[in-house]
């Protein structure tokens, strides 16, 4: 038996050296695990901010769509009415967009008219007369519909009602827009 130095083999130093090499896969595939997962991290990350980013964008469209759509309508402010011929006048001043085309018509054929007719844009006044002839029975309320185009092209209506007061002359109802 001989006790002293130990003396390493060929084989020993291949072992050795196929160990470190193995100890150092070992550490590369680990970093390389590490790294794989930021990185897919990393990328979820960023669909999700994406994701978030076409959501922001989808609501700030509709939101212009909105704000455009609402832009291209009028706003009428019923100024006065009062008695002409056989029926009665209704005067509005048209203080939002353009209105082309514009026609009306009532819910039980009373026979109707605007003035103007071809457009009526913003700040412009105009009349709405409806006669009731004296030999009709007149009715409670009467439906009455603004049709026209808005500044965008699109066909519109505007659904007012008529309230019939005791001593006989119509009063306007909020309007509603179809």
């Amino acid at each position: 038996m001989t006790t002293g130095t130990p003396t390493f083999g060929m084989n020993d130093v291949f072992a050795a050296g196929s160990a470190a090499i193995a100890l150092g896969a070992l550490v590369v595939a680990y970093l390389a695990r590490k790294d794989s997962k930021q990185s897919a991290l990393a990328a979820q990350r960023a669909a999700d901010l994406m994701e978030r980013q076409l959501e922001l964008s989808i609501q700030n469209q509709n939101l212009q769509i909105k704000k455009t759509t609402a832009e291209s309508l009028p706003h009428l402010a019923w100024i006065s009415s009062g008695p002409q011929g056989d029926g009665q006048y209704f005067e509005f001043q048209n203080h939002g967009s353009l209105m082309t085309n514009v026609r009306v018509a009532t819910d039980n054929g009373l026979e109707a008219a605007i003035e103007p007719k071809d457009v009526i844009s913003q700040g412009q006044k105009a009349r709405l007369k409806i006669n009731i002839p004296k030999s009709q029975q007149v009715p409670n309320f009467l439906v009455v519909s603004i049709e026209f185009a808005d500044k965008l092209n699109d066909q519109r209506k505007i659904h007012f009602k008529l309230l019939r007061h005791s001593v006989g002359k119509y009063f306007i109802h909020p309007p509603e827009l179809a």
